[in-house]
């Protein structure tokens, strides 16, 4: 990791040039869990050993030069207070060929307990001393084929946990490499001025980075053969009830079911699991509250139902007061292939679930 230096001080907003802007990628302002890699290719005439950076983002970003891992950030702060770092770089660059700046910015897209939803964004102003180059529109960005936004979040206190496809990596030119050829990204698109925008001023970390360092295993303790199970899903129940909860981290509550088809394509006996909260069970139009359902280890409850060849409505009681844990769910059976979830509404729908609620007034 290059070295972090502090220009300024925490009480001094970072200047940066006119000319550089926050950019995006012009779509969606703040998508759910949004992964953007953004590159910069420029060359020198001449060494520049005091070169730096300076950048921030929201949410957060980790940031390569010439395929060199340099550091990664912001720090916390309030939309009034957010922080910029400024890293040493003069040492990575070359002037016998192109040189790369790759970032990697993470939109959390959610109000968590250490971040504020605001909107995504990338800002970073490369100071050679005698020019600067600043995020504009001719910066690339690409939305990563590798990640998959659904992940569900680590806990009501954190973002999400990260799921990716590895067989869609370029293992041959990674994408922060110099070599890697970007020509058919799009163009970046700026939407404010450095100082502008929902952060406000920008002012340097007040705090050093954490250290990073490779450990490898000492040994060996346990291996075990693991089966998974047919279907596994996670939902963020608390968003999908009450839309406005993505801008907060407080308990919301709400009245409302979670509701797909089974459809089996042979009789086959189906094991449906919940592994938390303490919900209502329909399988096949029978209803079972939660005490009536089998215990499973880690406080889960399933019911194991045998089902004829066909659809079957399974319905899940998701009342709750949630204060953003997602709701899993588990269907399983002997032939995996034997069981798939279809939405209520038809096969060609992007999701197999469809949500009732929230149910705010009932009348008998």
């Amino acid at each position: 990791m290059s070295a972090l230096v502090s220009t300024e001080t925490y009480s001094t907003p970072v200047p940066f040039s006119p000319a550089t802007q926050w950019i995006w990628d012009g779509g969606e302002p703040s998508p759910r869990n949004a992964w953007r890699w953004f590159r910069r290719t420029f060359g020198l005439d001449a060494a520049v050993p005091g070169a730096t950076i300076r950048i921030t983002a929201d949410t957060r970003y980790r940031l390569w030069v010439n395929g060199t891992p340099v550091g990664h950030g912001p720090v916390r702060g309030y939309t009034t207070h957010w922080f910029v770092d400024t890293w040493e770089i003069g040492h990575l660059l070359r002037t016998d060929r192109p040189n790369t700046i790759a970032i990697h910015v993470l939109h959390f897209g959610i109000a968590t307990f250490a971040t504020f939803r605001q909107r995504g964004g990338l800002l970073a102003e490369i100071d050679l001393g005698t020019a600067v180059i600043g995020t504009d529109n001719a910066w690339r960005v690409l939305t990563p084929p590798v990640h998959d936004p659904r992940a569900g979040r680590l806990s009501c206190q954190l973002g999400f946990t990260e799921q990716i496809d590895a067989r869609a990596l370029d293992e041959v030119v990674p994408w922060t490499d110099p070599a890697f050829d970007d020509s058919s990204w799009p163009n970046a698109v700026p939407f404010a001025a450095a100082g502008d925008g929902p952060w406000g001023p920008l002012f340097s970390r007040d705090i050093p980075p954490l250290e990073e360092a490779r450990v490898r295993p000492a040994d060996i303790a346990q291996m075990a053969f693991v089966k998974p199970p047919a279907i596994t899903a996670g939902i963020d129940m608390r968003v999908q009830m009450v839309p406005d909860a993505a801008n907060h981290a407080n308990h919301v509550g709400y009245t409302g079911y979670l509701v797909s088809t089974i459809r089996v394509t042979k009789p086959t006996p189906v094991t449906v699991t919940l592994p938390q909260r303490k919900p209502g069970l329909g399988i096949g139009g029978e209803w079972w509250p939660w005490n009536e359902l089998d215990q499973r280890p880690q406080g889960a409850r399933s019911r194991t139902v045998d089902l004829a060849a066909g659809d079957h409505l399974l319905v899940v009681d998701v009342s709750f007061v949630d204060h953003g844990h997602t709701v899993h769910l588990i269907v399983d059976a002997d032939d995996p292939e034997a069981v798939t979830l279809v939405s209520p509404l038809g096969d060609d729908t992007e999701t197999p679930f469809v949500t009732i609620g929230p149910i705010t007034d009932v009348t008998v």
